[in-house]
């Protein structure tokens, strides 16, 4: 589900970003113009240890599609991030203070098919992109005695299919799978990726103010940035409303006293417009 970065915490961070993600925890930023879209990097607790991060794609982000496509054309990409962050956020400061990590990334993409692609309930018309990505991972352990000091690199290709539609009801790629290219089958037969797709659909805004916290949460979580009156409802990833609850103040709790571990939507319906967010349960 796309948004509109605006009113999210680290949009100034991102500011050429006129698409984006979240899931109230991280917070992903796009940008898309008529050549392709792009990541251009994500921020927020990205390690769930309660330390935000902010990774961001240079150049000019990750390239994740290339316009216009078409049969045969073929694309090629650079990109890489470097990131450092505390040693003990991923269960290394038995050997140093700071962790950093460089992923270089190139990839090349051929469109090298089309035909008719069925997924549940839907089939499009669609391009095959073919595309292969070399990896190169390198990190390093920083201490106060030693400083900083080369830990590893790990060099890696992986190939994948990508099928891609122009139709209006699509928006993203149609479906996806990893395969081995000595085979051509799939890595793993039951690790494809495909478009949910739903005939009965509503309009998501982004609420410039709205938001929720902690996430994930236990007893409770909080709400944020309605109009008192604004309904708040919880739905189970079934889309079955768990919980219902109409707010009285633009901060107001909510309690899950009654509710079980999982993954949830909070869905906020104030007057015409409605906002959704994922809250994880623990």
């Amino acid at each position: 589900m796309f948004s509109d970065p605006s009113g999210t915490p680290y949009f100034s961070d991102f500011p050429t970003a006129n698409m984006g993600t979240d899931d109230g925890n991280i917070y992903v930023y796009l940008n898309k113009d008529n050549s392709s879209i792009r990541m251009l990097g994500y921020e927020g607790d990205l390690l769930q240890t309660g330390h935000i991060y902010k990774l961001e794609y240079l150049p000019n982000g990750q390239e994740m599609i290339f316009f216009p496509m078409n049969y045969q054309d073929q694309d090629s990409t650079f990109d890489y991030y470097d990131l450092t962050i505390d040693a003990n956020d991923v269960g290394a400061g038995t050997f140093g203070d700071s962790a950093r990590q460089k992923l270089t990334e190139y990839t090349t993409r051929t469109v090298d098919a089309y035909g008719q692609v069925s997924i549940p309930n839907a089939t499009f018309d669609c391009l095959r992109v073919n595309k292969q990505i070399i990896s190169i991972d390198s990190s390093w352990i920083h201490n106060q005695i030693l400083g900083w000091q080369f830990y590893q690199v790990i060099q890696d290709t992986t190939y994948s299919y990508e099928w891609y539609s122009d139709d209006s009801q699509t928006k993203y790629a149609v479906a996806s799978v990893d395969y081995n290219p000595a085979t051509n089958q799939p890595v793993d037969s039951t690790d494809f990726a495909f478009l949910k797709f739903n005939p009965i659909k509503i309009t998501i805004q982004q609420g410039k103010g709205f938001g929720i916290y902690p996430n994930p949460a236990t007893d409770n979580f909080y709400v944020y940035g309605l109009v008192p009156g604004s309904e708040i409802q919880l739905l189970d990833i079934t889309g079955n409303i768990i919980l219902k609850q109409q707010i009285s103040s633009a901060k107001e709790r909510i309690n899950l006293s009654s509710i079980k571990t999982g993954i949830y939507f909070v869905k906020a319906i104030s007057g015409k417009k409605v906002y959704l967010k994922k809250l994880i349960v623990q």
